[in-house]
């Protein structure tokens, strides 16, 4: 298999450069021997240290690359370049991409996008790391039992670092755990602070949905670890915490009593989706999450657009 990874940054290459876990691509692609592996950054020296730490083959430009003759183009660059590198991808039919998120920040260009996917023939997978580990899985599985008998009575996350950037990873993994779609009519801004992105701020929000509230509680300014989530239902209660890692249903009736954990839920998370890419490209029926992706995505901006007006 030929690929092109584009961005060789933290997700592309260096998260995981120093240590044994495997949360880059870079990293993820080195342990499949047989693939081949073309790297790009427009930094000179991430792109020499990478391609000599796992032998990939360094283009220093891209004026002349040829995006039909790769298998996979995995887009690991800045949120700006994404719309370049994917419309790129699109136009030469590669069979797979791989998107980092958000897919943009600029409504016409989701627009574009959206166009070019639909007439196309790639598929696209949006980088939400959670939805791809086997421990995500599981807990769609159990959390259907829950839903089939009982109704959720609230929602309530805790993040920072942008709605569109980190926010997003939140409301991605709720909407396949839950097998929903959030509405975001009648939504309630409470705070907004540009503390990491120019265009994308920190927001806390109430979101109504049908019969209880969602909650995105927004920590701005903050050097502490915090992506945490709570589902309410009328007799239990799910917990995601530790950015994710550790997953925990209770009993919703004071006891706390655990029924149901998993722990090193996104442990060397880069591997299940690598895995979840090959199985894209050998399942012709299999689709991609890329509508959907972009769909949370737009709701997002209008979101955004409607409280600056």
């Amino acid at each position: 298999m030929k690929i092109l990874l584009l961005g060789c940054g933290n997700m592309g290459a260096f998260y995981d450069f120093d240590n044994d876990q495997v949360l880059t691509y870079a990293k993820a692609f080195s342990l499949h021997t047989d693939w081949q592996i073309s790297l790009f950054d427009t930094n000179s020296q991430h792109l020499s240290m990478v391609g000599r730490r796992y032998g990939f083959e360094q283009l220093s430009a891209l004026e002349d690359v040829n995006f039909s003759r790769f298998d996979v183009v995995c887009i690991a660059t800045s949120t700006p370049t994404h719309f370049t590198f994917l419309s790129k991808a699109l136009t030469a039919k590669v069979p797979v991409i791989v998107c980092e998120k958000p897919i943009s920040t600029k409504a016409n260009e989701l627009a574009e996008l959206e166009v070019a996917y639909k007439n196309g023939s790639s598929k696209v997978m949006v980088n939400y790391i959670r939805r791809f580990q086997p421990a995500y899985g599981e807990l769609k599985k159990r959390l259907h039992e829950y839903i089939s008998e009982e109704s959720i009575q609230s929602i309530r996350f805790n993040y920072k670092k942008g709605l569109l950037n980190n926010a997003s990873h939140g409301l991605d993994i709720l909407q396949f755990l839950l097998a929903t779609r959030f509405q975001f009519q009648n939504s309630n801004i409470l705070e907004m602070v540009y503390d990491v992105f120019n265009d994308d701020p920190t927001t806390s929000c109430i979101i109504p949905q049908d019969g209880y509230l969602l909650e995105l509680i927004g920590h701005p300014n903050t050097t502490n670890a915090i992506f945490d989530i709570t589902v309410t239902f009328q007799t239990k209660r799910l917990l995601i915490l530790d950015g994710g890692n550790t997953i925990r249903i209770e009993e919703n009736n004071g006891t706390g009593s655990v029924v149901y954990s998993a722990n090193n839920a996104i442990h060397n998370y880069m591997i299940p989706v690598i895995e979840h890419l090959e199985k894209l490209i050998n399942t012709p029926t299999m689709t991609d999450n890329f509508q959907e992706s972009l769909e949370l995505n737009r709701h997002l901006l209008l979101l955004l657009n409607e409280h600056h007006t």
